[in-house]
């Protein structure tokens, strides 16, 4: 995730919300949508790194 730019793995889980919505037509899928808080994310990661 080019997002989390240097920041190292520390081990620690976290809640990542996400919501995905699929279209489809027959057996193909034709459409993804995706809403996620990455702000969320950086700011556990970086409360659990320092």
């Amino acid at each position: 995730m080019p997002w989390l730019g240097d920041r190292a793995p520390s081990g620690a889980q976290i809640a990542w919300q996400q919501l995905h919505v699929f279209t489809v037509d027959g057996d193909r899928l034709t459409g993804h949508w995706a809403v996620r808080d990455d702000l969320r994310v950086i700011e556990a990661v970086d409360a659990v790194t320092g």
